[in-house]
């Protein structure tokens, strides 16, 4: 659905990558309203005053535009009132903290860098402005395909209407209807895309934190891990590994030889993943810095000055990844890490976060040769990034699945990378992580483990994450109460009696040896007695 006050411009999207099917709906006209059937929706729009009501062939409103709201807007802001219905709940979006039901709540989608952020903090890293409403024994879901600063509203301050909208741009969405939730993910991940299968050893266990250096120290984490039989397939740099901070190089005296060290830890069973950040450092004679301004990649002023703007390294400039030469730039860089025996690059700092989190609005960027202002570009940076650091590594290792991580990106990155929930205490990423899950469904199920390193939590964005053994329990008080759409959820979300033995059952030719251990673990608990009857919400194990 595409709503605009003046004629649209050309479709373009970030994260739609589906091509139409091919239908034939039966459509009626009248001089109130046009009406399109097919055999399982019917919309109706009425044109005076204009509305949208998605209907069941019946007759049954699944979702309809609130009478006298309908899409409007205020200067350059647009927004679509949908009427919420009776005992209607809301879940989604994504990368959100807070509860799994979303009503009587809003969120804003503008990618930031939330350290230590709180239970109910928003907005955070990702933008993933997709949800599904659930009533009367039906559900829906919505994409609202717009990459300006969005706002989503599930009854907050009101007890009339949802809506949703953004700062600028036409309103876009996708409306998707199916009898279960599940079918509703599938639908989303089949227009967004979805992952292609990971390297095995990504799936493991994955020792990081802030931060391993020197190199001995990176060695005795492996070595105590090998002695003490902790199960584990990867270790991750911080920025620690680079010389003062900057991308693409490796402090030699911390790390003399990063070639003969990577090779150290394959022998020993690990691949290494580093932090990459966007931030190239304005120094002269460094050769990423002088490499971009002659390839002229960094993202200007409108008065065509290469914006700068301060993180680790000091001053910087930033690749402009919403364009071609700006990611085939990236992808050469890159090449570095791989001739260093790099596994997997962690995207960081990709909100684009800066000292003072205020770029100026008037910042440019490429948008694939549509120049767009820092406003309409920020929430797809983080994805753009990701897409030139698979992009990069798929074609150094056209045999060999990249692992990409990221912090921040937009719907559709999935395609691309897993993503990292940023940096919080661990109670509040098992609610995180399992708002994310209801976003992306997993293509492949049972078959990736979540790991969590000393302070972090990385997730596969196709995967069922791993939480506590009693996390059945605890999501039963997360999730909607009422109509009984609480079967439908736990379906989609994976929930099982015996969780743990689910992902014992890996059906892969050959396993690390690292996952044999945990793997034995999980099948053993698998056969013990489900506790699942006995115990209340909320107990542990």
């Amino acid at each position: 659905m595409r709503i605009d006050k003046q004629a649209p411009a050309k479709d373009f999207s970030y994260a739609v990558i589906a091509q139409p099917s091919a239908f034939k709906p039966r459509i009626a006209q009248t001089d109130d309203a046009v009406t399109m059937e097919t055999d399982s929706l019917t919309v109706r729009i009425t044109k005076k005053p204009f509305s949208v009501s998605f209907l069941t062939p019946g007759g049954t409103v699944i979702n309809a535009d609130e009478p006298g709201l309908g899409t409007s807007w205020i200067g350059e802001e647009v927004t679509t009132y949908k009427t919420m219905q009776e005992g209607e709940r809301f879940i989604g979006l994504g990368e959100k903290t807070g509860n799994l039901d979303r009503k009587g709540n809003a969120y804003t989608n503008w990618n930031t860098d939330a350290y230590g952020y709180t239970t109910g903090q928003d907005p955070i890293y990702a933008t993933i402005p997709f949800y599904i409403g659930v009533h009367h024994g039906m559900s829906y879901g919505i994409f609202f395909d717009n990459t300006w600063r969005s706002n989503f509203n599930f009854g907050a301050s009101n007890n009339r209407f949802s809506s949703f909208g953004a700062a600028g741009g036409e309103m876009n969405y996708y409306f998707i209807y199916h009898s279960s939730v599940a079918g509703i993910i599938r639908s989303y991940t089949g227009l967004t895309g979805r992952i292609t299968l990971p390297p095995l050893w990504s799936l493991g266990y994955q020792q990081n934190r802030y931060s391993y250096y020197p190199d001995t120290e990176v060695y005795r984490i492996a070595q105590t891990l090998r002695e003490k039989q902790i199960p584990a397939d990867g270790i991750t740099l911080d920025i620690h590994y680079m010389d003062a901070y900057k991308l693409f190089t490796w402090n030699k005296t911390r790390f003399p030889d990063p070639a003969g060290m990577n090779a150290r830890l394959g022998k020993m069973g690990f691949k290494t993943t580093v932090i990459v950040d966007p931030g190239i450092k304005v120094e002269k004679g460094y050769p990423a810095y002088e490499n971009g301004l002659r390839s002229d990649i960094f993202i200007k002023y409108s008065d065509g000055k290469p914006y700068t703007g301060q993180v680790w390294p000091g001053w910087c400039h930033f690749p402009d990844f919403t364009g071609a030469k700006g990611r085939e730039w990236w992808k050469q860089q890159i090449t570095a890490y791989h001739r260093a025996g790099v596994a997997g690059l962690w995207n960081d700092m990709n909100e684009i976060a800066t000292w003072g989190q205020k770029m100026p609005d008037n910042v440019l960027f490429s948008f694939e040769g549509n120049t767009v202002t820092h406003q309409q570009a920020h929430n797809v940076y983080g994805l753009q990034m990701v897409r030139a650091s698979y992009e990069g590594y798929r074609a150094i290792t056209p045999n060999k699945r990249p692992f990409i991580l990221t912090r921040a990106g937009y719907a559709g990155l999935q395609r691309y990378s897993a993503i990292l929930d940023g940096r919080q205490t661990a109670r509040r990423k098992i609610i995180c992580c399992l708002a994310i899950r209801l976003d992306e469904q997993p293509r492949i199920k049972r078959r990736s483990l979540l790991w969590h390193g000393h302070r972090r939590l990385h997730r596969q964005s196709h995967a069922q994450p791993v939480c506590p053994l009693d996390a059945d329990r605890r999501v039963h008080s997360l999730l909607p109460q009422s109509h009984g759409h609480q079967h439908q959820i736990r379906g989609a979300l994976g929930f099982r009696g015996r969780s743990a033995g689910d992902l014992a059952e890996l059906h892969q030719p050959a396993l690390p040896p690292a996952a044999i251990p945990l793997l034995e673990f999980l099948r053993g608990h698998a056969n013990r007695p489900s506790r699942h009857a006995h115990a209340g919400a909320g107990s542990h194990p």
